[in-house]
Parts: C-alpha cells; sequence; structure tokens
C-alpha cells in the first residue's frame, strides 16, 4: 500500500455519534472545485470535513481511465438520461476525487471572448483574461500540466494528419500529468489536491449524501445526511460554521433546492453536447490500448471542437449497434477502429429537479435548440472530412438512420442541411451553469466569488458556478475561478 494511500484510509471517518459532529469547514464533494477547496481552507489553518457520496477507490497509477471503471465510480453506472428532443446521456464521477478520476486530465484555458461574455452579460467582478491567466497558470503548476506530441498514440497521429491535410488549426492541449519512473502518470484530485490536504488534516466520510443544508434566516448551522457505513444506513447531523457546495452541476443545484434555496437554482443548466463518429482506417489503430490523445481540432472554436474519444471494443460496438444487422460484420475490424466527436457550445438551458418520491429520484431536462442541429451538421461534416483526409476507410455515424459512409461526397449534405435532432445520439461528460454568478439583477444564483445570494456561509464552488459554457473542457475554467474565489474570500 502506497504512503499516501495509507494516509487516506487514516483520514476516512468510521464512526459518527448520535448526537452528531462539529467541524468548521464543510466541503460537500471533492471533485476538481471540492479537492481545491479543501486543501485552500486546510493551508490556511482551517478544519475541515469532506463529505463525499461516493465511494474510496484505490486506483492504481494509469487505470484512472474510463473503460475500466464501470460501474463503481459513475452515478447511474456512466448513463445518466436526460429528458431532451434527442437521445443525450450525461456521465459523471462519483467517488473520492469526483470526475478527475476518470476524465484525460486535459487543462484548457478560458477563451477570452467567453470571459468577456460572462463579464458584460452577467457582470463579474475581476474576471480580466490577464488576471485569470495567471490563477490558471497556478492550476497547471500545481497539476504538472504540459504539452506533449505523444509520438506512440495512433488517435492523436491521425487528428494531426487530418488536420495538416485540410489546414485546420489543431493544437496540443495541456495534460495534467506527470512523469514518474518512465511512466506517464495523469494527476488526478486523489495524486495532487486531496493527497496534500490529507497530509495537512483534512478528514473525510465517503459513501455520505447529504440531504439538506439546514439553515436559519441566513445561516446554514450544518448538514443532515445520509451515510452507507459497515453494511447500514444512517442518518448523521453535522454542525459546522461554513459549508461549500462542490457536488457538480446537477447535484449541486438539486441540495440546495431541497434545502429550500430556489430562486435562480437548476434553472439554467448547460451541458456540451458531443456526437461522435466511429472510422476504419487500413493501418492498425489499436484505439483501445491508448488513452485519449490531447490533440484537439480548434478551428472553429469555441463553437464546435473536435477530438478523439474514449475506445474499446464495448463502445465500437455501441457506434455500429444503430444498425447491428448490417455493421456486426465490421466488429472483425475493431483493430483499425477509433472513434472521434465533435462537440458543440450550446446556448440551450435545461432544468434539474428532485423528485418527491423516491429517495435521490431526480430529472434533468434539456432540449436542444434549432441552431445546435445546424451547428452540429456543418462541425460533423468538417470532423469526417477531416477523418477521410486522414486516410479514414469508412465512417459509421451516430445517427440513426444514416448508414455507413465511405466518401466525403456524402456527408456534404450535413454542410446544407440541418440534422434531425431526433436521429442523433449524443452523449456528454460536461454540465455548466446551474447556479451562474454574477452581479447583474437577474438570473444570477451566486455573487461574484461565489457566495450563495442571501446567506453569509454558504459557498458554491464547482461548475455549476460557470455562467454558460465555456467551449472547452472544463476543469481548467473550474479549478481556476474555484482558486481566485477561495482567495477572495478567505485569503
Amino acid at each position: 500500500m502506497q504512503a499516501t494511500d495509507f494516509a487516506f484510509k487514516k483520514s476516512l471517518l468510521d464512526f459518527v455519534p448520535a448526537q452528531g459532529i462539529d467541524a468548521e469547514c464543510v466541503v460537500i464533494g471533492s471533485g476538481a472545485g471540492g479537492a481545491l477547496t479543501a486543501q485552500f481552507l486546510v493551508e490556511k489553518g482551517r478544519e475541515v470535513l469532506i463529505l463525499e457520496e461516493g465511494p474510496f477507490i484505490e486506483f492504481e497509477d494509469g487505470q484512472c481511465g474510463i473503460a475500466n471503471t464501470f460501474p463503481r465510480v459513475w452515478r447511474e453506472g456512466g448513463a445518466i438520461p436526460i429528458m431532451s428532443n434527442t437521445s443525450l446521456v450525461f456521465g459523471e464521477g462519483r467517488c473520492l476525487g469526483g470526475s478527475t478520476q476518470l476524465n484525460a486530465g486535459l487543462l484548457n484555458r478560458t477563451p477570452p471572448e467567453i470571459l468577456e461574455h460572462w463579464r458584460n452579460e452577467y457582470r463579474i467582478r475581476d474576471l480580466e483574461t490577464e488576471t485569470m491567466n495567471k490563477y490558471q497558470e497556478r492550476i497547471e503548476q500545481s497539476l504538472f500540466a504540459h504539452t506533449t506530441e505523444d509520438a506512440e498514440n495512433p488517435m492523436g497521429r491521425i487528428l494531426r494528419a487530418g488536420a495538416e491535410r485540410t489546414r485546420y488549426k489543431g493544437v496540443e492541449v495541456p495534460v495534467a500529468a506527470q512523469e514518474i519512473n518512465g511512466r506517464k502518470i495523469k494527476q488526478s484530485m486523489q495524486h495532487t489536491f486531496l493527497k496534500d490536504a490529507v497530509l495537512a488534516g483534512v478528514k473525510f466520510i465517503v459513501n455520505c449524501r447529504v440531504e439538506r443544508i439546514n439553515t436559519a434566516g441566513t445561516r446554514a448551522g450544518g448538514v443532515t445526511a445520509l451515510w452507507r457505513n459497515q453494511g447500514r444506513t444512517q442518518r448523521i447531523l453535522i454542525r459546522c460554521k461554513y459549508i461549500f457546495v462542490c457536488a457538480g452541476t446537477i447535484q449541486s443545484s438539486l441540495l440546495l433546492r431541497r434545502s429550500g434555496v430556489k430562486k435562480n437554482v437548476g434553472s439554467s443548466v448547460q451541458f456540451h453536447p458531443t456526437l461522435r463518429v466511429l472510422a476504419e482506417f487500413n493501418e492498425l489503430v489499436s484505439g483501445y490500448a491508448h488513452e485519449m490523445p490531447s490533440f484537439q481540432i480548434k478551428e472553429f472554436a469555441p463553437l464546435l471542437t473536435m477530438g478523439a474519444s474514449l475506445t474499446s471494443p464495448p463502445y465500437i460496438a455501441a457506434g455500429l449497434a444503430l444498425d447491428w444487422e448490417h455493421q456486426k460484420q465490421f466488429m472483425e475490424a475493431q483493430d483499425r477502429m477509433a472513434i472521434f466527436y465533435v462537440g458543440v457550445k450550446s446556448r440551450a438551458l435545461g432544468t434539474a429537479r428532485n423528485i418527491p418520491f423516491g429517495r435521490g429520484s431526480y430529472i434533468v431536462r434539456y432540449s436542444l435548440l434549432p441552431e445546435d442541429a445546424k451547428n452540429l451538421g456543418f462541425g460533423y461534416a468538417k470532423l469526417c472530412e477531416l477523418l477521410f483526409a486522414a486516410g479514414a476507410k469508412r465512417l459509421f455515424p451516430a445517427i440513426t438512420g444514416a448508414g455507413v459512409i465511405e466518401n466525403f461526397s456524402a456527408v456534404k449534405r450535413f454542410l446544407s442541411d440541418s440534422l434531425l435532432l431526433k436521429n442523433l445520439n449524443l452523449v456528454t461528460i460536461h454540465s455548466y451553469g446551474s447556479c451562474p454568478m454574477g452581479e447583474r439583477e437577474n438570473g444570477v444564483a451566486l455573487d461574484s466569488y461565489g457566495k450563495l445570494r442571501g446567506f453569509d456561509n454558504i459557498y458554491v464552488n464547482d461548475a455549476s458556478m460557470l455562467p454558460t459554457s465555456p467551449g472547452v473542457n472544463p476543469q481548467g475554467p473550474i479549478m481556476a475561478l474555484a482558486l481566485r474565489n477561495m482567495e477572495k474570500n478567505f485569503g
């Protein structure tokens, strides 16, 4: 057992008395926002208790990817259905370290035009690009983020070749990873901020779902939670001075609404929908043997982003399943296949609501706009063009009824015709905006630094606070904003 794993286990509480316990600061959630929040507070001498709904999983180095974690650490087994005018599935992590244990660790910076929009439209203070880049640099240093051209990754090579031949702009996104004994180890929250927090004295309760924040007037006095411990479930009370809600876009808004806080909460949910395509090549790809590459196509950013997706035999089979009877024969070519995507920055707004019956039940509604269908069609055609330019033999779209595409002329229709939303099979792992921050008079739940309006000691410090989709992988923007907020409020 590694020393840090032993430290984590020592920090896990295994007993809470019937009368409850006291803690100065309670952090709900341990993903990118929650881990940074806890580490910052303990460094400032605060007493910190983290409450995590999921389990503590001792990931082996290099074994934090998506493929080997279903269903233990993904909420709803990795497929949260969204009520929509299209087929849309959302995935998020539910374990100590949150989605950082599962994602690719890509640390994009918030585009300057997005920061400008947030400043002007939501009146967020202290959000200049130069200021946010300084926070981003500190996050990148803490996570050992760097850009590297992974010559061994065939999916990255395909994207780079396609970008060169189509003359589309492509970039290597910094990856949170460190070279250790000749191996590239992704720097998740367990490897970084949570590890530092544990060594500084932070305590944890895992398998603990917070039911409600207990409030009186403008202050919160603590939380009531359900704790699954040693084969039984008990209700526990935790009293505290400060509460930091960092449970993710959906769960943070649901918790606040269960606690009676509903104004501008859970009514402006945004996603970053992605449409995938399975590509077959003449040469060996073996996409399942490689991590997702860090190379992305930014020619049409921030509206559209293109890149490679996780590829494994089950996902390849899923890509063929839309017409399995006619396409199952292509499974024999799985070693020459890889999955790619185009993601759209949508302006659509959704809602997250608790369902009164059924413990923990909830519903998320989110319908794409007509402009999303048009933009996805354009982006999909450009992605297919790039893949054919890179040597693709045939493509299998995640579009019901699209069949097999064997040349670029067959996708030109996507450029002029909007895709039918009912035929799309979309996925997303990025969500935002359920508790937007800002100083404008309407539509925001938090002030410019993450404090919940109407309360003196409740803060939200996760993807919920982003007013809209940043159009990029959100871990970097979330952590930069979280660090900025903590320095303003508790520095």
